[in-house]
């Protein structure tokens, strides 16, 4: 498939197992019936100050590189301010996953997150096949005119410093040779460079730099969360209204966008699900495979939780 103009090309992380999504069990049988999982816009997401945050250190880092690049000030005053739209723009949409190590006993069966996501109901987390879900993701670029990325969150400081100060580096020094070798040939204004097909095409990287590590940024609080994102956003810079859905939720009429897992097919990226303690874990992970045989879906592995924890 041919990739999408936005799509950024930098080589995307691979998690070491499967990527889990914690939910209660309201949300798996959404899920099951109707054979999609639901992105979140970004702005009703629980941390606010993530997009807001990544901005601040990128302009943070921008400014104290800028002294060392050949660009004059007024362009990168026009590259700042169009990273500023760009940041208010831009509609993405997030699906949260938590990344275990593969050989571990915890791995989708983390006390922290049934209590972070279960929210003192019956909880289950899907074990999704990370490679499969970015195949499955990768149909919706032509079908909603959408571009994705799977990548892990970045929480320490020095991280998510070093990642900044390497995008603004590469594409600062890029901007700058382009103009200056226009301004060297008189072929255009220097006024009028922004314009220009080549640093367009290089401003266009640039913002897909920023929107990756835009949807990376999360506070160090989160940590233990170990979270991967599925990120998807409208290469036109502006949702396909048609595609936008809504649901009642904790910050008011919440847009998402649903995103097919055909979950009968043989490469379904669903693989497994754990049920979350309760007293009945056993008889619930029996019921469940029972269903899922009904429901045409097969191949999946239902494991009750291991953790001896049985009231909430």
């Amino acid at each position: 498939m041919e990739k999408q103009e936005h799509q950024p090309k930098e080589e995307q992380a691979e998690p070491d197992g499967m990527l889990y999504h914690y939910t209660d069990q309201a949300g798996l049988f959404g899920i099951l019936q109707s054979g999609e999982i639901w992105a979140t816009h970004f702005r009703f997401l629980n941390d606010l100050s993530e997009r807001q945050g990544a901005l601040d250190l990128f302009l943070q880092i921008d400014r104290m590189l800028a002294g060392d690049s050949q660009m004059s000030p007024a362009y990168w005053e026009a590259v700042r301010e169009s990273l500023k739209m760009l940041g208010q723009l831009v509609d993405a949409y997030f699906v949260s996953f938590s990344e275990d190590d593969p050989a571990s006993d915890s791995s989708g069966d983390r006390l922290s997150q049934w209590r972070g996501y279960a929210l003192s109901r019956q909880g289950f987390s899907l074990g999704f096949d990370a490679e499969s879900l970015r195949s499955s993701a990768d149909r919706l670029t032509q079908e909603l005119k959408l571009a994705t990325l799977l990548l892990p969150c970045v929480y320490d400081n020095e991280s998510k410093e070093s990642a900044a100060r390497e995008i603004i580096r590469k594409h600062s020094d890029a901007l700058a040779q382009i103009a200056n070798e226009r301004v060297k040939m008189k072929t255009l204004e220097s006024e009028r460079m922004i314009d220009s097909p080549n640093w367009k095409r290089e401003f266009k990287e640039l913002q897909s730099s920023f929107l990756a590590f835009s949807s990376s940024f999360k506070h160090f609080g989160f940590q233990e969360e170990n979270e991967w994102r599925f990120v998807a956003y409208f290469v036109s810079g502006v949702s396909n209204i048609e595609s936008v859905h809504f649901r009642d939720g904790a910050f008011g009429r919440t847009p998402y966008i649903k995103l097919p897992l055909r979950l009968k097919d043989q490469h379904s990226p669903l693989r497994r699900i754990v049920v979350g303690p309760s007293p009945n874990k056993e008889q619930i992970a029996v019921s469940l495979g029972l269903e899922l045989t009904k429901m045409g879906i097969t191949g999946i592995e239902v494991a009750p939780s291991k953790i001896p924890y049985r009231n909430w």
